[in-house]
């Protein structure tokens, strides 16, 4: 036999309300949280790079084939794009990087995100997140442009660049690249 007792459900259902409240509050949070500061974050200062310089004859060299860009014009092209939000996951680890592929010349720079600072290399990337392609005369036409990321995204609507992902996309959101995708498109 159980004996009512005046008030004590609406005293239960207060409490499961404040409960539920505070559990919605805790689950946005988080959830925004992880968002704001991981997947796209916005509170990293752009790093300042000088612009590097291209040769009077750049664009008459690159028309018969010879490489006259090098690892600064892609470290400096990263930064701009927004690579320098990269950074290395909760997921995976590793250093967020960067393969760029001029196709009518055969060459291949590797850019890594470092302390929110890109770098490059000339030569094959070892294990790069995502690879950019294009022909020099395109990466030349983006450098010379005003408007840097006006002009990569002309060129990905023209089909000029192409992007193509290598890791999983946990691991792509996970490093900030949705955060450079969201830059650029």
């Amino acid at each position: 036999m159980s004996i009512p007792i005046r008030g004590a459900s609406r005293k239960g259902t207060f409490f499961g309300v404040v409960l539920a409240v505070f559990s919605l509050l805790l689950v946005i949070i988080v959830f925004g949280g992880a968002y704001y500061f991981i997947i796209q974050p916005q509170l990293i200062k752009k790093p300042f790079m000088e612009k590097p310089g291209l040769s009077e004859q750049a664009l008459e060299l690159a028309g018969r084939n010879y490489l006259v860009l090098n690892s600064s014009h892609f470290s400096y092209l990263a930064n701009e794009i927004g690579a320098y939000k990269l950074k290395g996951g909760l997921v995976s680890k590793d250093t967020p990087e960067i393969e760029f592929v001029l196709t009518d010349v055969g060459a291949s720079f590797s850019v890594f995100v470092e302390e929110n600072v890109p770098s490059g290399v000339r030569g094959k990337a070892v294990n790069p997140d995502i690879k950019i392609k294009g022909r020099q005369l395109i990466a030349i036409e983006v450098l010379e442009s005003r408007d840097i990321l006006k002009a990569v995204r002309a060129q990905l609507d023209k089909n000029a660049l192409e992007v193509e992902l290598l890791k999983d996309m946990r691991v792509l959101a996970d490093k900030g690249y949705l955060a450079l995708w969201d830059t650029i498109r």
